[in-house]
């Protein structure tokens, strides 16, 4: 199993980096990587993604 994690930044607008998190994210399910878990904010500012990819 392999596991990374998908992180993005919000500089101005966290509803543009949630759109960006929202696009890795699913760009990463479509190559067979999962999400686990919810999505972790730190401040409002970062915001990651957990995944696990199975062999």
């Amino acid at each position: 199993m392999q596991y990374k994690i998908i992180s993005v930044v919000s500089v101005f607008s966290p509803a543009k980096a949630l759109e960006k998190l929202t696009r890795e994210v699913n760009e990463a399910i479509m190559l067979g990587w999962e999400p686990i878990g919810g999505l972790t904010t730190v401040g409002g500012q970062r915001f990651f993604q957990a995944m696990i990819k199975r062999r």
